[in-house]
């Protein structure tokens, strides 16, 4: 559904922002890709032909102390009031 993409790359350029301290940039591109065979592990997503969205920033990336805990469900850095899309 479009309103799903929109919220998502809405999230990913909010999170991406954030995470420049001061000036920077957020790029985002599209792109095609094929798939001639399946993905591993990912045998649901066939060949065939896909569209690709990235979202690259220019931040300093995620510390070392912090990027053991960021599959830990309620680890955050973020700001209250600040973070976040509606």
């Amino acid at each position: 559904m479009p309103v799903h993409l929109a919220k998502t790359v809405m999230n990913l350029v909010s999170n991406a922002a954030e995470a420049i301290a001061d000036a920077g940039e957020v790029t985002i591109t599209t792109g095609n890709c094929r798939l001639d065979e399946p993905v591993p592990g990912h045998f649901e997503i066939l060949p065939g032909d896909y569209v690709t969205l990235t979202v690259h920033d220019s931040g300093q990336g995620i510390s070392s102390a912090d990027v053991g805990k960021i599959f830990e469900p309620f680890y955050t850095k973020k700001v209250m009031g600040r973070s976040g899309t509606d």
